[in-house]
Formats: structure tokens, C-alpha cells, sequence
């Protein structure tokens, strides 16, 4: 990563305890960012970064956006379903729940939105 922690400002990982997210939270935290992860269960990471408890699932229904989202610059936007096999429902609740994500970022005023899929 060859951004500093002054560009990126504080983070945003949702995904956080993925293959990807995992790694990415670790790197973001080396690299000396603030940093606040989505989890849907409460969990205690390496680093003891900033946790929001709550699911984008569901289309993101009752997932508290302002809390997630309150004082952030950039949103890496991991979480969404990885298996060839899901039904496609669940594809269409990720699609949903990523541009609910985004909508509300941007109406948060975060500046960037990095989302890997």
C-alpha cells in the first residue's frame, strides 16, 4: 500500500475476518490507520481495531450506517457471499446491500469507496 495514513484517513473494512479482509485489515494497521471493521458477531481481531457489530445482509436492513460510517474517509467493502454455489438470491441481497453501502457512504461524505468482489 503506498498511500499514507494522513491520505486514506480513517478506514472502513467490511469483511474483515475474510481471506482478503483479513489480510487487509492487518496491512492497513502496519501501515498506522485508524482503522474500524463491520463484524456480525462480536469477535476480538489482531490489532484491536475499532469494531461496528452489525450484517449488510438482508439488503442491508437495520444495519446502523451512521455508527459504521461516522468519521470515515475511505470504505473497503469486502464482505459478500464468495461461493460459486449460493443461490441467486443471495447474490441479489449482496448487490443490494453494496449499493445501500455506497449510497450511504456518500451521503456520510466519505471520499473513497474501494469495493472488491
Amino acid at each position: 500500500m503506498n498511500g499514507s495514513a494522513e491520505s486514506l484517513g480513517k478506514c472502513l473494512v467490511t469483511g474483515g475476518r475474510g481471506f482478503l479482509g483479513s489480510r487487509l485489515l492487518s496491512l492497513l494497521q502496519q501501515e498506522g490507520h485508524q482503522v474500524r471493521v463491520v463484524l456480525r458477531e462480536p469477535a476480538i481481531l489482531p490489532g484491536s481495531p475499532e469494531v461496528c457489530l452489525g450484517s449488510l445482509g438482508q439488503s442491508g436492513k437495520n444495519f446502523p450506517y451512521r455508527e459504521a460510517l461516522e468519521g470515515i474517509d475511505t470504505v473497503f467493502h469486502l464482505a459478500a457471499t464468495a461461493h460459486t454455489h449460493a443461490v441467486a438470491s443471495q447474490y441479489r441481497s449482496d448487490c443490494e446491500a453494496s449499493l445501500e453501502l455506497a449510497r450511504q457512504a456518500q451521503l456520510q461524505g466519505v471520499r473513497r469507496f474501494v469495493f472488491v468482489s
